[in-house]
């Protein structure tokens, strides 16, 4: 029913989509299958993020992310948890809580890491850098330890349209 609720959304039906990824939770909760559970949440987050309830949607990303970072280090894993931590983070951002979803583009950086895979990690850099430009925009000048942070850890030392940002690091 999962399968069924990802075309249901495809096509626009979210209420029919979630009844069934629902009902697909319902299953791997009996089952005690934390694969299939993790799925689902990621299914439900994507149907409320379709309807634009972006605060629901992150709930359920983060569900699904934390079932996937018991298992940090399998590839299947890893996989799953990269599926979940961008999209929460990205609906975390559409929340306007930017300093919430900062240490989720972290993560996702660090999972794409994990993966070798240099375009998804560039594309979650970016991330990283959009989230602190949109911060610095909020406080405007004033240091902001959470971006001064977060571009220690990301390694970042200038991004186009962001220098600013960056030089505060050093």
């Amino acid at each position: 029913s999962r399968n069924l609720c990802v075309s249901h959304r495809a096509l626009g039906g979210q209420k029919r989509a979630l009844k069934l990824v629902a009902f697909a939770l319902k299953v791997a909760e009996e089952d005690d299958d934390d694969e299939a559970k993790a799925l689902a949440f990621i299914e439900i987050g994507a149907c409320y993020a379709a309807v634009k309830n972006h605060a629901i949607s992150a709930k359920n990303y983060l569900k699904a992310l934390e079932i996937a970072e018991e298992f940090q280090n399998d590839t299947k894993w890893l996989t799953i948890a990269e599926s979940a931590c961008g999209p929460a983070g990205h609906q975390t951002f559409k929340t306007g809580e930017y300093l919430k979803a900062l240490p989720l583009f972290e993560r996702h950086v660090e999972i794409a890491d994990k993966l070798g895979d240099p375009e998804l990690k560039a594309r979650a850099e970016n991330k990283v850098s959009n989230s602190a430009y949109w911060i610095t925009q909020r406080w405007g000048n004033r240091p902001n330890i959470e971006v001064t942070k977060s571009m220690r850890l990301s390694g970042i030392t200038a991004v186009d349209g962001t220098t600013h940002i960056a030089c505060r690091t050093k």
